[in-house]
């Protein structure tokens, strides 16, 4: 899958689940037919964005709607993102090139 080159950049409040959004367009399309579901789990060592992620396709592209954490303080956060694409929502096998690393920068401002 391809990501944008450039970080993903968020801007959040303290307190709130702020959604933002990654797309990404597979190199191989054909590699994800035939399969109803596909499940897609982020990892953030910075505890920045959470674990839930809505993924849906788009003409080719797929784009995963993403979340601040609400228990995040004010801050500049970077860091990068593990996204991990899936045909079982066990994810005991992953869709070839899975898993992607994206960067971002996150800022939170104070309530």
């Amino acid at each position: 899958m391809y990501f944008a080159p450039e970080p993903v950049t968020v801007q959040a409040v303290a307190g709130t689940a702020t959604p933002f959004y990654v797309t990404a367009t597979p190199a191989t399309p054909a590699e994800f037919y035939g399969y109803p579901i596909i499940y897609a789990y982020i990892v953030d060592a910075n505890g920045v964005v959470g674990s839930t992620v809505h993924l849906t396709a788009d003409g080719g592209s797929y784009t995963a709607e993403l979340y601040t954490t609400s228990t995040i303080v004010a801050g500049n956060y970077t860091g990068n993102l593990v996204l991990h694409v899936c045909p079982t929502s066990n994810c005991s096998s992953e869709f070839p090139g899975s898993p992607w690393t994206e960067p971002y920068n996150i800022t939170i401002t104070p309530q």
